[in-house]
């Protein structure tokens, strides 16, 4: 009788045993999970913002001509969560009295965590000439109207 008992109280333990690493095994997955799904979210956030980061930085370089300052806003729906601001200053120097540069940066909020991304980029000052005033404005609006629909896909 004593070696049945004995055979009871090992078979409980193993049971526990199992419950035990059954129990932290699923809590592990879980936790995979949670932390797929917010890298998720991040992934497609991001994606969205480096979309909107082009189209505001075509929107731009198709104006062709820069005024010197600062520029802030937020984007219209469905991305009113994202702002952006858009610096633009001359370069000074020897080889850059004909450049400008333009910095823009798009802001937006997760969760209350602040996420941001940047671009720098340089743009040649032409020379101002009348007979070529208004060649290409057809192509460039064409390529800025074809940027702000790909806004649609996501």
């Amino acid at each position: 009788m004593s070696r049945s008992f004995k055979n009871k109280g090992s078979l409980i333990i193993e049971a526990l045993l199992a419950v035990v690493i059954l129990s932290t095994s699923l809590s592990l997955i879980l936790q995979s999970l949670v932390a797929s799904l917010r890298a998720n979210v991040y992934s497609v956030d991001y994606t969205q913002a480096l979309i909107l980061l082009e189209s505001k930085m075509n929107e731009s370089l198709m104006k062709g001509k820069t005024t010197e300052g600062s520029e802030e806003g937020d984007f219209p729906e469905p991305h009113e969560r994202y702002s952006y601001v858009l610096k633009t200053q001359p370069l000074t120097g020897e080889d850059e009295e004909n450049l400008d540069q333009l910095m823009l940066s798009i802001a937006w909020n997760t969760k209350g965590k602040k996420n941001n991304i940047s671009l720098e980029t340089y743009l040649f000052k032409e020379e101002e000439d009348e007979s070529r005033e208004g060649v290409g404005l057809e192509e460039r609006w064409n390529h800025t109207d074809a940027v702000l629909h790909s806004l649609n896909f996501f």
